[in-house]
């Protein structure tokens, strides 16, 4: 789109905004405008007049957060698009702003996250999650996101003039459609046709296709390419969805729940709760779907090696290797905690390290969602589960809290640094250790780099009492990165 055109909306918005101060549609369009034309400042001063005008208008917010960002902004474009996202979860856009705030704040793989699921929702933003992808930096990403939006160029000739969308917006209200309009960047083919929503969507579950693997099959659009796990909870298969071109985990959910109404009802809701989060180190669950009895969770397929793997394999990191490690596992888990959601089954086995070194929590919180459903189910007279290395004293007394997951992090961490449990025995030989606060102390001669007053800390992580604890992930890591400051 010219900047001619841009300036005669411009110019037409101004003169609507003098014939009725209160028109927040005009505001918004002149604000749309200033920003193609680069007047930054007087593109803000709009936006605020829009939403003082009209407070719910998330295009308006849209826009605004953009404007923030191009005037290096970034924590207040970060609160915009977050409220957007609050009031629509699916709208691609947002996420694009999200990508830009975080990546001006140097936050590497939030953007690259944000870009992930703005290409999830809109495939025309693919293009800009690969080139992210391939960045090094958040200033990278950056650079590339807002040279992108930088230099409007003209729309193809089955694209809307601007002035005849304007005059539409301040008679009807189509600010939002104007609002989606302004985020394409310079060359989006905005006339091109694309099928209907509902055309995108798979068919009804009752019309669905199914992948077999021996006996069991999926619903489509996944294939099944190989199984890659069964427990007592699910079975497990590494999928492909045909219809994005992308791999998967399938979880099928074990007969108990499927089968009882209550269960059913509890998982589903605690799945999809789950569902909800979004970070950069926490594999997206993408769908839950019921298909006839049977209940499926499609989640991220993340490549890399577990924990136990990484352990076995190399043995025991050096210190800073292994802080690397806890570093976003604490944030991941202090997200999560802000959301109101307790993981209670945190392991070595669900957290993976890609190669790039990208480390990830695979499972979060679904097993314990599935216990949970299966002990309510069975009124509670269901034995306890046998006790686990990571899992904390009040989590098998039924009592989980969010000061347990600091347990079950403090516990990863010291098997990452000796490449053991930290507590001896097992059954109730470990219950009663765990109880005791009886951990293993870590001789400075057996491990890499290791700093002193190490014990200390994780006496103080594993305490029997979650009172004594660090109360939220990043007081654990920040008491352990007080022993070795980071190196730059």
């Amino acid at each position: 789109m010219a900047a001619l055109e841009y300036g005669e909306a411009y110019d037409l918005a101004t003169r609507a905004i003098k014939k009725d101060s209160k028109n927040a549609a005009a505001f918004g369009l002149r604000a749309l405008a200033g920003n193609k034309l680069k007047r930054y400042d007087a593109a803000l001063q709009d936006e605020n007049a829009a939403l003082a005008l009209s407070p719910d208008d998330s295009t308006a917010l849209l826009e605004r957060s953009w404007t923030f960002s191009r005037l290096n902004r970034f924590a207040p474009a970060l609160k915009d698009a977050q409220a957007v996202l609050k009031a629509h979860p699916e709208n691609s856009f947002a996420y694009q702003n999200l990508a830009v705030a975080l990546a001006g704040q140097g936050d590497r793989d939030g953007a690259v996250g944000a870009l992930r699921r703005a290409a999830e929702l809109n495939p025309d933003m693919e293009t800009r999650y690969d080139q992210a992808r391939q960045a090094a930096s958040g200033g990278e990403i950056l650079s590339l996101l807002t040279h992108q939006e930088g230099a409007p160029a003209a729309p193809p000739k089955t694209a809307p003039r601007f002035s005849t969308l304007f005059l539409l917006t301040i008679s009807g209200g189509l600010l939002i459609a104007l609002g989606i309009l302004s985020f394409f960047p310079a060359g989006t083919e905005t006339g091109k046709k694309r099928p209907p929503k509902d055309a995108r969507r798979p068919p009804p579950s009752s019309s669905r296709s199914h992948s077999r693997a021996g006996s069991e099959s999926i619903p489509a659009p996944y294939e099944i390419i190989k199984p890659i796990g069964q427990s007592s909870l699910d079975l497990a298969y590494q999928a492909r969805d045909t219809s994005l071109n992308r791999l998967v985990t399938v979880k099928k959910m074990r007969r108990e729940i499927r089968a009882d109404a209550d269960a059913r009802r509890r998982f589903l809701q605690q799945a999809r709760t789950i569902a909800l989060l979004r970070h950069p180190h926490i594999a997206d669950i993408y769908q839950v779907v019921e298909e006839n009895e049977d209940i499926f969770v499609i989640s991220e397929w993340f490549e890399g090696l577990t924990l136990s793997q990484v352990i076995e394999r190399y043995g025991p990191l050096d210190y800073h290797r292994a802080r690397k490690v806890l570093k976003p596992l604490c944030a991941a888990v202090d997200y999560a905690h802000g959301k109101g959601i307790v993981h209670g089954s945190l392991r070595p086995e669900i957290i993976r390290v890609s190669k790039e070194g990208i480390v990830k929590i695979t499972d979060f919180g679904l097993a314990r969602a599935i216990e949970d459903t299966l002990l309510a189910s069975a009124n509670k007279t269901q034995p306890a589960p046998e006790p686990s290395d990571y899992t904390a004293p009040e989590q098998e007394k039924g009592e989980p809290c969010p000061q347990s997951d600091i347990f079950s992090l403090g516990a990863c961490f010291y098997e990452i640094l000796c490449a053991r449990k930290p507590f001896k025995g097992e059954g109730h030989f470990l219950s009663l250790n765990k109880a005791g606060g009886l951990f293993i102390p870590i001789p400075a001669q057996e491990t890499k780099g290791i700093p002193a007053g190490l014990d200390a800390v994780f006496k103080k992580a594993l305490a029997p009492d979650p009172a004594q604890r660090q109360q939220a992930a990043r007081e654990l890591y920040a008491d352990f990165d007080r022993l070795l400051p980071e190196r730059g």
